[in-house]
């Protein structure tokens, strides 16, 4: 497969994530609000390895960050597209396995939620709640 082939999986892969990842995300916040806010939340840890990564050469990591980098399934675009104009596909190959099943992994875990009557019961605000006003008497 040719590098741009590899990367328009792997980046498929990391929106089909994303995707998925927010809607399991948000159906714990009570309204569109809140489930934006819920996931720019996360998703900022989550961007946060590709910049280094795209400043960086990955191989010259210390073997900590370097696991902590890969852990993070967001981060195999980035790497790719540092390392792939090299011809190494090893990461692209690594990315698409790992992609594939964090997609099916959250994919079940949404199914599994819209199934179940927790979609009813599921939620939480980021809000403070109002104070009541102290009873006079």
């Amino acid at each position: 497969l040719s590098f741009y082939a590899l990367l328009g999986l792997l980046l498929f892969l990391t929106l089909a994530l994303a995707t998925s990842f927010a809607i399991v995300v948000s159906v714990f916040a009570s309204d569109v609000r809140g489930a934006q806010a819920v996931v720019s939340y996360v998703a900022l840890p989550m961007i946060l390895p590709t910049f280094a990564v795209m400043f960086g050469d990955i191989n010259t990591f210390p073997i900590g960050l370097k696991a902590v980098i890969l852990a993070i399934p967001f981060s195999y675009v980035a790497i790719f597209a540092s390392t792939g104009f090299l011809g190494d596909v090893t990461y692209a190959l690594v990315g698409i396995v790992y992609l594939t099943a964090c997609v099916l992994a959250t994919l079940y875990l949404a199914s599994r939620l819209f199934n179940s009557e927790r979609i009813i019961t599921a939620g939480f605000t980021l809000r403070k709640r109002a104070k009541r006003p102290a009873e006079e008497g």
